[in-house]
């Protein structure tokens, strides 16, 4: 299935669907040398992945995925854990902009071209200290950490291509004409695994799944428009209208860009990228 892949994305996510497969397909892509990018829950089933291959560590697992393991490489840190006893479990979100602090010669570290970055959130569990040097040991770097040490923001395997994962998600600041360094790295890492000629630069959809790269496209450019369309009914007066506005016109955009997209697929499609976003 996998087999023949410019590159794999394993999005964002929460609940127990398709679980299993993805970090098959993790492990899959680490194995074979396929440039990877985990976003959030890719990140976390990165590390799930790691721990249990590469670090012999059979049970390990995430907290959410199975509350019963005896090594818990992704779970609630210890503050989390203080909130739910007091029953605030809206609070063990961790939501909007954090800092990291980038570890130096890393993949992470050039990408970005400094050494702190901001990045926004929205993720509930996360890398468990704990576990951090025992996956370290067995050759999983975390390049980007929260400037105390304790949360782990960014993964890389330097043996491997391109594997790369952020407990962020990239697509809320990135924009059109000026992308993630992430999704611009991953692209340009998928650029030089394909064998293909020609038009290299456009990218196309394996049709044999419901969700390819436009997926990706989506989330790049307008999932922070249509976060504020949401919350377009608690505004009020001229403000309210302009985020409606924005939203329309972006819509529009986007019609436009799967028109263009189409055009050229339909015709040079076996020139383009192979690539996957497993959400299911």
């Amino acid at each position: 299935m996998l087999d023949g892949l410019d590159g794999v994305i394993v999005p964002g996510g929460f609940g127990l669907s398709g679980i299993h497969g993805k970090i098959d397909a993790i492990r899959y892509v680490r194995e074979h040398n396929i440039p990877y990018l985990g976003l959030c829950l890719g990140m976390q089933l990165a590390v799930v992945e790691y721990a249990q291959n590469a670090c012999n560590l059979k049970d390990a697992s995430s907290r959410e995925i199975d509350k019963k393991t005896t090594h818990p490489v992704i779970d609630f840190i210890p503050d989390q854990v203080n909130i739910l006893q007091e029953s605030r479990y809206g609070a063990t979100m961790r939501l909007g902009s954090y800092p990291a602090i980038l570890k130096k010669g890393t993949i992470v570290q050039q990408l970005y071209g400094k050494n702190k970055v901001y990045e926004r959130h929205r993720h509930r569990y996360e890398v468990n200290p704990d576990y951090v040097e025992i996956l370290e040991k067995s050759g999983l770097v975390f390049s980007g950490r929260s400037p105390d040490g304790v949360l782990m923001e960014f993964l890389e395997l330097p043996n491997h291509p391109w594997f790369i994962a952020s407990q962020f998600h990239p697509e809320f600041k990135s924009r059109p004409m000026k992308p993630s360094p992430l999704f611009d790295g991953f692209i340009k890492a998928a650029k030089g695994k394909s064998k293909r000629t020609g038009f290299e630069s456009c990218i196309s959809i394996n049709y044999n799944h419901t969700w390819g790269l436009v997926y990706v496209f989506h989330k790049i450019l307008f999932q922070m428009e249509s976060h504020s369309a949401t919350n377009t009914k608690t505004m009020i007066g001229k403000n309210g209208l302009i985020i409606i506005y924005m939203v329309l016109i972006r819509s529009i955009a986007v019609s436009s860009w799967m028109a263009i997209y189409r055009f050229i697929s339909s015709r040079f499609e076996d020139r383009f990228l192979n690539m996957k976003i497993l959400t299911k």
